[in-house]
């Protein structure tokens, strides 16, 4: 989907305001094509039903902005490595506060933090980490500290896959999908 040139795009959080609005117009676009909602009564009661209410224990899809101040014992950051966020004519205060949402996507967790994704860099086979430059493995504190990627092991995309499937086969009710900790 393609925006005319608009208010977003003249001002400092631009690029980060038409993201979000995309983000949120494919989130809407992917229920409404699930459900097959026939009305916006329809598709507001399927979103709602998706979601819940933030009261019930299931799982809680959340961004990383709505999780500030929030903790939980088990958080699930799906795709890493897309945080953070940095685009083209990054100004440095734009760049730290996308650091510091990083730092908040990694606190929430009171015990576990898995993220979920492509450990391009874990060897599931050995259970070793692959140095990518040398196309060796290596020890993990060889790797220095310089990223997300660097710090935290990845649990498979699998699990992601289907917990998905799970979703799906259950027609949007709120259920709850156990994640095992592949490394």
């Amino acid at each position: 989907m393609k925006f005319k040139q608009s208010i977003y795009e003249q001002n400092d959080n631009g690029a980060i305001l038409l993201l979000q609005l995309n983000d949120q117009i494919k989130a809407v676009e992917a229920i409404y094509n699930h459900f097959q909602s026939k009305s916006l009564a329809e598709l507001a009661s399927s979103i709602k039903q998706l979601f819940g209410s933030e009261d019930d224990e299931a799982v809680l899809l959340s961004t990383v902005h709505r999780a500030k101040g929030m903790e939980s014992e088990r958080v699930y950051i799906a795709e890493p490595l897309t945080l953070p966020l940095l685009w083209e004519s990054q100004k440095q205060w734009q760049e730290q506060q996308e650091q510091n949402l990083l730092y908040v996507a990694l606190s929430r967790s009171t015990k576990d933090l898995f993220l979920i994704g492509d450990a391009f860099w874990y060897d599931q086979k050995t259970g070793s980490i692959i140095d990518s430059d040398e196309k060796h493995e290596s020890d993990i504190t060889s790797l220095g500290s310089s990223s997300v990627t660097e710090l935290v092991k990845l649990a498979s995309s699998e699990e992601l896959e289907q917990y998905i499937k799970t979703i799906r086969s259950e027609q949007g009710k709120r259920i709850s999908q156990r994640f095992q900790r592949l490394v």
